[in-house]
């Protein structure tokens, strides 16, 4: 039998390894001294981080299977410890990524990372942390409520995330990071689709813990920009220098949302359009077109969201997600320091001349003479939203550098109570320079009225409209917003006609009206097969999931008796 020794101490012991000690002299105590050092040695020394490519011989599912599992995967070297991921090119997932519970920083070099129209992102467990930075995320699907989730810790800078949805509803980006853990957005821009159901970023954790958006732009096209559950009770959450924008969503649900227990401790130097959750500033940010890579949103000149970012925040992020300096002081709300100059005159568009043009200016900083103090701007070369609608359902014509153009969505959107009580069929926002006047039609018949912007309360001016191609137009000169009504019939009430036996399938994305051309209550998907219950001439009244109204026969597919 072996007589139990006690090791040495670790002086003799590391002497008797130098010398070279053999075992059979030193027995066990040999042994044990030599597996306490081993031992010692590798507590002392951390695993090395691993640095993994993405290429054409390693793919982004296989570099994430790799880091987490430090095995060599595909084709992609092993991970160790905290990894890097880095794109050598745009990555697309081919299947879902694993849970996250290790750290993984995935630098995107300007690249895309796409999940297809299929999958998700990333689900990061209590033990794991993802940091993200110049990357575009784009088409992700899926989820199950959330396109990625957050238990541990998170960071994303200098990125976008767009063209993505969920599969059923929610956010975007779920956060419910876990106590002592953080997460932290800033430079980067966040666009949910229009679709009711998904908000752009949703905070819920009973943990303490902190989450922070600086220099965030998060344009909202669907449903709210920011929501802050009624679990959020312990959390800290910051709005710092922010844009959070958009038309709203749908049922007039607001851009920013605290319910419950949440809070949100700050909004400093931040704008939220809708004026929810108590902003620096509030009103139309006045984006322009979405450009660059990773992508973000260009803001007028004269937004509101100019110039408003609180000094300390400023100084923090030096250049923004544009990759340009950053104004110590003085710097916008939102991603990026990137303007567009506003039509020379224009205060309601009215003294307009039609000769006025607005002037290309480089890209390069320069010192704007509208700015009292005179610091330097990075200016864009103006450019148009309007390119956007040229059919099938709305088009614009005639129009110049600077015209804008939104379409409206939701009732809130539409503002006035007469004309939400009247109900509309379509509607579009122009502003901007729209010289000696614009064509807007819309795909449908009825008459025109504009709510005129250069009024507070707007005021309702009738248009002439007219038939062109098969639209209803209309020319327009002033900034406001062009409002297609139903054409008022007497014969209306005896087209309404019951069925038995007809379906319809959308052949695109319509809206859910309580009556015919009346109030959106929200906006179904294309592609979804509804049981019509009667129909008009121009529309069919359908159910979709126990709740009944209208969508437009122009856009359905009819199969079985509806006549």
């Amino acid at each position: 039998m072996f007589r139990q020794l006690k090791p040495l101490p670790q002086a003799a012991c590391r002497s008797a390894i130098f010398h070279g000690a053999r075992m059979d002299e030193w027995g066990g105590r040999a042994c044990a001294c030599l597996l306490a050092t081993l031992l010692a040695l590798a507590l002392a020394q951390p695993a090395q981080a691993a640095a993994i490519t993405v290429n054409s011989s390693c793919s982004i599912s296989n570099a994430i299977k790799a880091a987490e599992n430090d095995t060599a995967t595909g084709g992609c070297s092993a991970g160790s410890g905290a990894d890097t991921i880095t794109l050598a090119q745009n990555a697309t997932l081919s299947e879902d990524p694993p849970d996250i519970t290790t750290d993984i920083t995935i630098e995107g070099a300007g690249y895309s990372l796409s999940g297809d129209d299929k999958y998700k992102f990333f689900e990061v467990r209590p033990a794991g942390s993802v940091k993200l930075n110049n990357l575009t995320l784009k088409k992700g699907k899926g989820g199950n409520y959330y396109l990625f989730v957050v238990f541990g810790s998170f960071a994303m800078s200098n990125s976008a995330l767009v063209d993505s949805a969920t599969d059923d509803g929610w956010s975007l980006i779920g956060l419910a990071p876990g106590a002592g853990k953080t997460a932290r957005i800033s430079n980067s821009t966040i666009v949910t689709p229009a679709d009711p159901d998904v908000a752009a970023i949703s905070v819920a954790t009973n943990a303490e813990s902190d989450m922070t958006f600086d220099h965030v732009t998060i344009v909202s096209t669907g449903y709210i920009g920011l929501y802050i559950g009624s679990a959020a009770s312990a959390q800290k959450v910051y709005l710092r220098n922010s844009l959070v924008g958009g038309p709203g969503g749908s049922e007039g649900w607001p851009n920013c949302y605290i319910t419950g227990g949440g809070s949100l401790k700050e909004t400093k130097g931040s704008l939220i359009r809708d004026n929810t959750c108590s902003p620096a500033a509030s009103g139309d940010p006045l984006l322009g077109t979405f450009t660059g890579s990773p992508g973000y949103y260009p803001i007028r000149e004269d937004s509101p969201a100019a110039n408003i970012g609180d000094a300390s925040i400023c100084a923090t992020y030096a250049k923004d997600l544009a990759g340009e300096d950053r104004a110590s002081t003085n710097c916008n709300a939102g991603a990026v320091e990137a303007e567009y100059d506003a039509p020379a005159n224009n205060i309601g568009n009215r003294g307009i001349s039609p000769q006025a043009t607005a002037i290309p200016v480089a890209r390069a900083a320069s010192y704007s003479p509208s700015r009292a103090w005179g610091r330097p701007k990075a200016t864009r070369a103006p450019y148009t939203t309007c390119d956007d609608f040229q059919g099938p359902r709305i088009s614009v014509r005639g129009h110049n550098l600077g015209t804008q153009c939104q379409e409206v969505l939701t009732e809130a959107a539409i503002g006035d109570a007469q004309i939400r009580a009247e109900g509309w069929i379509s509607a579009l926002d122009v502003w901007g320079y729209l010289g000696a006047g614009i064509q807007v039609c819309f795909d449908q018949p009825g008459k025109m009225i504009l709510l005129d912007a250069a009024f507070a309360p707007r005021r309702i001016v009738p248009l002439h409209a007219y038939q062109e191609n098969g639209l209803t137009c209309v020319r327009q000169q002033r900034a406001g917003t062009v409002v297609l009504q139903e054409q008022a019939s007497e014969a209306r009430a005896d087209e309404n006609r019951p069925l038995a036996g007809c379906m319809v399938r959308l052949n695109a994305s319509l809206r859910f009206r309580r009556t015919p051309g009346g109030t959106v209550r929200t906006v179904l998907p294309a592609g979804v097969k509804l049981t019509a219950l009667q129909r008009t001439r121009d529309w069919f009244h359908v159910d979709y999931h126990g709740e009944r109204g209208w969508v437009s026969a122009q856009w359905v597919s009819p199969q079985g008796i509806c006549a």
